[in-house]
């Protein structure tokens, strides 16, 4: 289940960045998207990792 839920929630938070391109949060760079989806979306992912 735990699966399930983090897939839910990172699939929602990539189409709120696509419906919604201006954001607040800084994506304008490569390196502030990578700073962002290490700081807010691998916690995000399942410990034993994806295969």
């Amino acid at each position: 289940m735990r699966d399930e839920s983090a897939g839910g929630r990172l699939i929602r938070v990539a189409l709120s960045f696509v419906l919604t391109p201006d954001s607040v949060v800084p994506l304008a760079t490569d390196e502030q998207a990578r700073a962002y989806a290490r700081r807010h979306l691998v916690p995000l992912l399942p410990s034993e990792g994806i295969n």
